[in-house]
């Protein structure tokens, strides 16, 4: 009997610490005044991001408790990725969040949007292992009750037109999007961002108590420490001299855009890149 009361008390403790940490998870998630960015790449610069690393099965199961915030899921998940591979892959992460993301938990009247895009076919490339991750992630953001846009095998244009689709005023195209030769349309509401070399202007303005969700998976390449997201259409095997030509800058976009239009229109955002980067050397 004095057994059974201890267990008992036990198991009371336990359910109170639960209730205690759920609490504090509801709290800090109901915070309207969310602000920053979170950025996880599955793997650091220089290494191969492995099909059997386990990041994204490893990040969403963690996910999978409503009390478990990104900052912790992410930091379990490295410190995982890192054992089954013995240190081959590293995932990286960057932040300057004021709080922490609660996918599953959000404060009344918060705008929460998602785009999943998936390059699971480039050239005589077949990625099976991007196309199940890219759906994991799409299921996993309408289980969360975000309003989720999911691209599968997407030309560049499409993935701009996706990110300027959320219902804000006026939106300035960033200089380094705009491809004067082979671009379709811009996006409704979008105007076109100034030449190459001047400056920008008429910047949109983050709204309050917003966020997005970007996820990608397929391929990546580094150029001259400049990180590229390759769409469908994109000859990989080009030389850097070929690389960086306009026919292929219009299959690409720049990661440093795709951050910063997220900045410039959504209070807080998180941006998962499930790639390797790899380096394109002179030749």
């Amino acid at each position: 009997m004095r057994a059974a009361r201890e267990r008992e008390d036990e198991r009371k403790r336990a359910d109170d610490a639960a209730a205690h940490l759920l609490a504090a998870a509801h709290r800090e998630a109901l915070r309207t005044d969310l602000e920053g960015q979170v950025v996880a790449y599955a793997a650091s610069p220089g290494q191969n991001a492995l099909d059997d690393s386990g990041f994204t099965k490893g990040l969403l199961d963690q996910l999978a408790a409503e009390q478990v915030p990104l900052s912790v899921a992410l930091s379990r998940t490295v410190r995982k990725v890192i054992e089954k591979t013995g240190g081959a892959q590293r995932p990286y992460i960057a932040t300057d969040m004021n709080g922490d993301v609660y996918f599953r938990i959000a404060p009344p009247g918060r705008q929460r949007r998602a785009l999943v895009v998936t390059v699971d076919h480039l050239g005589a490339m077949d990625l099976p292992g991007a196309r199940a991750d890219g759906e994991a992630w799409t299921a996993f953001f309408k289980d969360c009750k975000f309003e989720v846009q999911s691209l599968r095998n997407p030309q560049r244009d499409e993935v701009i037109a996706a990110l300027y689709n959320a219902r804000t005023a006026s939106v300035s195209v960033p200089s380094s999007m705009v491809v004067l030769t082979g671009v379709g349309p811009l996006p409704p509401g979008a105007s076109l961002g100034a030449s190459r070399g001047e400056p920008e202007t008429a910047k949109p303005t983050a709204v309050p108590n917003t966020f997005f969700a970007f996820y990608f998976t397929g391929y990546g390449f580094r150029i001259n420490e400049v990180d590229y997201l390759a769409m469908v259409d994109h000859p990989q095997n080009k030389r850097l001299s070929e690389a960086t030509d306009d026919a292929v800058r219009a299959t690409t976009l720049k990661v440093s855009d795709v951050n910063r239009m997220l900045r410039e229109r959504f209070a807080a955002s998180c941006l998962i890149f499930e790639t390797q980067f790899r380096a394109l050397q002179e030749r």
